[in-house]
């Protein structure tokens, strides 16, 4: 998955005054400029943000960076890559590369949430939304979301039980929390029923 680009005048629209004093181009731009050139030279690629520390103002300077992709259906990947000073003259230029591989995907909290929220509404309609953080595509990684039912705090365990690596896909089994007794209104919550499956 090598991808790069060339080009990244740090002087323009990035705000950064590429005078002979600049020491250090600070991390938050880096990753903006990074970001901005990988997406106009590869269309195709997925919006996202590069986070990066401060990279020095010399030539050949370098630092690691992290993009992070927001595809559909809230998947999420992470590649690092590498942003290298390749000019310091008139305003300067960039030079970012991707990694090979990517180094981690998942699921993000909103869409978890909003899958979770449906499970639970499916026994329980009056049940607020949930609550989730990120989840990690990784057979066996697991996260705990919380969900408000009738003025009482529940929490559903996720658990991831397969990966498609090659469309960064996820899928778990949702089930209730440990002692947290689930609601009487619907056997749907029972929790010595198996775990239902969400691809």
């Amino acid at each position: 998955m090598l991808l790069s680009g060339c080009g990244g005048t740090p002087g323009d629209g990035a705000g950064v005054d590429a005078s002979p004093s600049l020491d250090v181009l600070p991390g938050e731009q880096v990753g903006r400029l990074a970001e901005q050139q990988l997406e106009a030279e590869h269309l195709e690629m997925a919006t996202g943000k590069v986070t990066c520390p401060d990279l020095d103002w010399v030539l050949n300077a370098s630092v690691r960076c992290l993009k992070i992709s927001e595809l559909s259906a809230g998947r999420r990947v992470k590649i690092p890559g590498t942003v290298t000073v390749t000019s310091t003259e008139g305003g300067g230029r960039l030079h970012v590369e991707l990694d090979d591989q990517v180094t981690e995907f998942g699921l993000d909290g909103v869409e978890l949430g909003r899958q979770v929220t449906a499970w639970v509404r499916a026994g329980s309609p009056s049940a607020g939304a949930a609550t989730c953080p990120y989840l990690r595509g990784a057979i066996g990684a697991s996260t705990r979301c919380t969900v408000d039912i009738s003025g009482r705090q529940y929490v559903v365990l996720v658990e991831v039980t397969r990966v498609a690596a090659a469309d960064y896909r996820t899928s778990y089994a949702l089930s209730w929390a440990g002692a947290i007794p689930a609601p009487k209104a619907s056997p749907t919550f029972v929790a010595t029923e198996p775990p239902a499956v969400v691809d």
